[in-house]
């Protein structure tokens, strides 16, 4: 880094207009350590700002992009082809579909659900009034004809808040937490007839077959329970330095 900081081009670009640094830079272990390579270098005021400010991501959202792409990588393996002309990523839409016999599927990060049917498409099927931007969803196709959805959400954080079935044997405030995940599991809606598509009353009546709440191993150490509660919600862990092989099997 130091010998890339002294090469002339380098040298040679302005300043910026601002030279605050964000305190969020600081509190990651991999950025403080880059600034403590940078302020033993020249011209860092030159340097580090903007830079940072572009580039710095919290570790709940490396978890969610980590995540998302590692499922990407899961249907490849099975043999799903990626259909490269309905696919896009860029910084505001990533969206894969892929393609195996008459199994087509669309997985789709942070893309906005429509709230009204009139605005429902073959591309996003279904609509509903609150909490309609889900981490991910994979669409199901068979033959032309949506058989399913999984919505999928990222936690950066530890199992016993994300669900608490204790909750549910009181007459305490449900968390937000779980009114948001339940909210996806049965507040999605769909219109065969408005999208032109066959009759199929299971999908109309309940388009989103299940919801994973997908969190990292290190703050669960209890024994994996994958199993799908009453309302459609399946907790599973997934962590980079340990095996999660068996996601595989539930897609």
């Amino acid at each position: 880094m130091l010998h890339f900081l002294q090469i002339p081009w380098v040298q040679k670009v302005e300043s910026p207009n601002s030279l605050h640094i964000p305190p969020l830079f600081f509190t990651g272990s991999p950025y403080a350590n880059i600034y403590r390579i940078l302020s033993k270098a020249p011209r860092l005021d030159s340097l580090v700002t903007t830079t940072v400010r572009k580039q710095y991501k919290r570790s709940d959202e490396l978890y969610e992009l980590w995540g998302y792409m590692q499922l990407v990588q899961m249907l490849r393996r099975q043999g799903y082809e990626v259909v490269r002309e309905q696919t896009t990523m860029t910084d505001e839409k990533r969206v894969w579909t892929f393609q195996k016999d008459e199994v087509t599927l669309r997985l789709a990060h942070d893309e906005e659900i429509p709230r009204h049917p009139s605005q429902m498409t073959r591309s996003i099927p279904y609509y509903t009034l609150f909490n309609n931007r889900p981490d991910g969803r994979l669409d199901v196709w068979v033959d032309g004809q949506l058989c399913g959805v999984l919505v999928i959400d990222f936690k950066y954080r530890n199992p016993d808040y994300i669900w608490s079935d204790h909750i549910l044997e009181t007459t305490g405030e449900v968390p937000s937490t779980m009114q948001q995940l339940e909210a996806y599991a049965s507040n999605i809606r769909t219109d065969f007839h408005y999208l032109n598509l066959p009759s199929n009353p299971l999908v109309e009546m309940r388009p989103v077959s299940e919801v994973w709440v997908i969190y990292p191993r290190k703050y669960d150490k209890k024994e994996r329970d994958i199993q799908k509660n009453a309302y459609g919600i399946r907790l599973l862990d997934m962590s980079p330095a340990l095996d999660y092989s068996y996601l595989v099997t539930l897609l």
